[in-house]
């Protein structure tokens, strides 16, 4: 036994160092997205929308479209994308809502769309991002009231922000994971190890995003909302599982609403389109009532 625990005790240093290699060709390839095609312009929608470029925590330039509410002291929506994708992709949503008179705020988070990029990005840089996104609306001065609808990392980012203000009409939450190491841990490269290495793929990914995973994964934050809350989520999803959806729904404050849109996957957001109306009645259910709204 003895021979045996020197042994192991030796070797723990090389577990941790194969831990920490491992986690940083993760961090590497995960906290880099691969861009995606812009497909719309707003025009394509029939959107009078004007170009918005803000200055990032970073100071790096960060890009959105705009369209006011279609009255003075109106309501206005920030619409953010997911993780790799832009806000080119939430144009069809914005533009339901648009015509609903809504404003609408379609940004590029950071490392992504128009957006500069930029080294690691995170749920905590998106959740950045879209405070400083919805500051801008709520600056207008044609604007009365804010709401968020957020997809995929974007909706936790709209959770996460949530929690940290009172002030929102509504959070929408479309795709929405329960808990971001529960889809890694799914990933190929993390099944093939061991689960202490895997323990150790987190720790590091925690030190390089700033944030432990249990104060900003939407499971463990979702009940503190200060906001009305819905949750959307396609019953075909096959990157988000269903099971988070009811997760989520059963985590999160009363009085939260849920559609789940039968034939949606993941991001074919156009299979959304059809029940936007759901999400318009809802949101005008909680506009200029705040944190009000839920009680």
């Amino acid at each position: 036994m003895p021979a045996r625990k020197a042994i192991i005790t030796a070797a723990i240093p090389a577990v941790l160092a194969i831990g920490a290699y491992q986690a940083d060709r993760y961090l590497q390839r995960k906290l880099l997205p691969a861009g995606r095609d812009m497909p719309h312009e707003p025009i394509d929608f029939g959107l009078d929308a004007y170009e918005v470029w803000m200055e990032s925590r970073l100071g790096t330039a960060l890009h959105g479209w705009y369209v006011p509410p279609a009255h003075h002291g109106g309501h206005a929506v920030v619409v953010t994308h997911g993780w790799g994708a832009n806000g080119s992709l939430m144009l069809p949503i914005a533009a339901r809502l648009a015509d609903e008179g809504f404003g609408v705020l379609v940004p590029d988070s950071r490392g992504h769309g128009f957006s500069s990029k930029v080294g690691e990005i995170s749920l905590p840089r998106f959740a950045e991002d879209l405070t400083d996104f919805i500051d801008f609306a709520f600056a207008q001065p044609e604007v009365g009231s804010v709401a968020v609808l957020g997809h995929s990392m974007g909706a936790a980012a709209s959770i996460l922000v949530g929690t940290r203000r009172d002030d929102l009409d509504a959070v929408v939450a479309v795709g929405a994971f329960a808990d971001p190491r529960e889809l890694m841990a799914k990933a190929p490269g993390m099944t093939r190890l061991p689960e202490a290495l895997r323990r150790a793929v987190f720790r590091r990914m925690e030190a390089a995003i700033g944030a432990r995973f249990d104060e900003i994964s939407p499971l463990f934050v979702i009940d503190r909302l200060n906001s009305p809350l819905m949750l959307v989520q396609g019953g075909e999803d096959q990157v988000i599982p269903l099971t988070d959806f009811e997760r989520l729904g059963e985590a999160a404050p009363p009085g939260t609403r849920s559609l789940l849109v039968v034939d949606g996957v993941h991001d074919r957001l156009d299979e959304y389109l059809p029940h936007v109306g759901a999400i318009v009645a809802f949101i005008h259910t909680t506009v200029g009532e705040g944190a009000d709204a839920s009680a």
